[in-house]
């Protein structure tokens, strides 16, 4: 994993979406060849899995008797994880030429997103069974040798080299989509660190006593403006507020060495979903928009909408505690697995 740091490092250094659209595109083609290689691994498998699925599960007493109660907090966080692109919405609305057309946009993919949720998930479950890994490639990889289509089958790979295959693909795909997914972290934590050096250089000079012309000296300019003392036309311009390539690189870091601290997939996206999935699927979302709300004065259906947005505030928070309390203790029993 330290061996990728640098390739990381250098992807996270373009400076804007327009610039990553080569990477992005890449990733998306590749990311749509892992769906046809796990389609085609559905399709060998498919037969067996529906006849097993179908004598496992005659009734609806043998749906409800398959769900582990205890796990489902694992699970919501999990889905919330897997919807890490709302956090995008702003970036890629500012970034775009016509943000008007955004709407459109929005609607079209979230319903892609939904429509691959529900058909690739319940196809897998049919088709492999019970998936208890946070990746269907690495789970697969787990249980090979259970693929019984696939053995009788007169592919050119065995089943390890096909998955093998599958797995480089997704690797790769998530590898060049990481600087996307790296744009609101950047914006947030430049805001954070640009606000914090603003308050601590005018609490410096309010102790020092310093005169108004002295403070009228110092200029705050965000990282978009400084460019060596003067503009060049050549040079690539963020326009994110404190954004530095320190503070890329301290957060890419940051992801390597949570990725190392925490190297069971599962457990991780479990943790991710309930602490940051959380807070930006069902609490800050709301939060501004009950913000915005308590601000109109045309009181038409307002108070619904208040109650709609402080629901959906008090549900995120539910599935944040509960969810964070379930993914540490998820860590620590794997971990004392791994030590016993």
């Amino acid at each position: 994993m330290v061996c990728l740091l640098p390739p990381v490092m250098i992807l996270s250094s373009l400076p804007s979406l327009k610039s990553l659209a080569p990477s992005i595109a890449l990733a998306s083609f590749l990311m749509a060849l892992s769906f046809v290689f796990i389609g085609v691994l559905i399709c060998f498998n498919w037969e067996d899995g529906v006849a097993e699925w179908e004598s496992s599960h005659a009734s609806l007493r043998d749906y409800l008797d398959e769900i582990n109660w205890k796990l489902v907090p694992l699970a919501t966080c999990a889905i919330m994880y897997s919807l890490e692109g709302d956090q995008l919405i702003i970036p890629i609305e500012s970034s775009m030429t016509n943000p008007r057309r955004f709407g459109k946009v929005l609607i079209f993919s979230f319903t892609i997103i939904g429509l691959l949720f529900c058909v690739f998930g319940s196809a897998c479950s049919v088709a492999f069974g019970k998936v208890d890994n946070g990746s269907i490639t690495a789970y697969l990889m787990d249980h090979r040798t259970e693929l019984e289509g696939f053995h009788g089958s007169t592919m050119p790979l065995s089943p390890y080299q096909f998955l093998l295959l599958t797995n480089v693909i997704v690797s790769l795909s998530v590898f060049f989509t990481y600087p996307l997914q790296l744009f609101p972290a950047i914006g947030l934590s430049g805001q954070i660190v640009c606000r914090w050096i603003h308050n601590k250089r005018y609490n410096d000079l309010d102790n020092n006593h310093l005169s108004d012309e002295s403070t009228a000296l110092i200029d705050f300019k965000p990282a978009d403006k400084i460019s060596n003392g003067h503009e060049n036309e050549n040079e690539p311009i963020v326009d994110m507020e404190g954004d530095s390539l320190l503070l890329r690189y301290c957060l890419v870091i940051s992801t390597v060495v949570v990725a190392i601290v925490i190297p069971h997939l599962k457990a991780l996206i479990a943790l991710a979903g309930a602490v940051t999935g959380a807070a930006t699927s069902l609490i800050i979302p709301p939060t501004l928009a009950l913000k915005f709300t308590l601000k109109d004065e045309v009181k038409i259906s307002k108070w619904r909408s208040i109650l709609f947005y402080s629901l959906l505030i008090m549900i995120g928070w539910v599935y944040a505690i509960f969810g964070t309390i379930s993914s540490v203790q998820d860590v620590i029993s794997i971990y004392n697995g791994d030590a016993e």
